[in-house]
């Protein structure tokens, strides 16, 4: 038992890029933590995106679903983060493009979003400045892609 918890808490001080090795590899154990250190963000993510509650529940479940069927392609070089997002954005737009449903809200924290990919302050100006030369429907049309 003693072996079972320092092997636990191992896990907890791993990064999520060592976790979704040890997860591609079979552990299950590494699984649990990922989802709980993502799973508010990506459920906030989805409810930020839709404004409801049943289809963020949903789109939660297709992102850890498509997250298990594609973690051999998961490569450490890469941030967990970014790559989880990734495919939470794809299951997004292929579940609106599917339920052709759609919701015009504001997309949450892109500044956010682009600081933490590294993009700086002014080239964020920059894109808010062409994006605010377009129509209302082709801004739309872009916050889908």
């Amino acid at each position: 038992m003693l072996l079972l918890d320092k092997n636990i808490a191992n896990l907890k001080e791993r990064s999520s890029e060592d976790l979704m090795e040890l997860y591609a590899n079979g552990s299950y154990e590494a699984f649990e933590f990922l989802f709980q250190r993502y799973s508010k963000r990506t459920y906030g993510y989805f409810i930020g995106k839709i404004k409801n509650s049943p289809d963020a529940d949903e789109l939660q479940q297709l992102l850890f679903l498509k997250m298990h069927s594609s973690k051999h392609l998961f490569q450490k070089k890469y941030k967990f983060e970014q790559w989880l997002f990734v495919i939470a954005r794809t299951v997004l737009i292929d579940f609106l493009r599917k339920n052709k449903k759609i919701y015009l809200t504001e997309s949450i924290d892109e500044k956010e979003y682009m600081l933490f990919q590294g993009s700086s302050a002014d080239e964020i100006n920059d894109i808010e400045t062409h994006l605010e030369s377009l129509s209302l429907k082709e801004r739309e049309i872009l916050k889908l892609r």
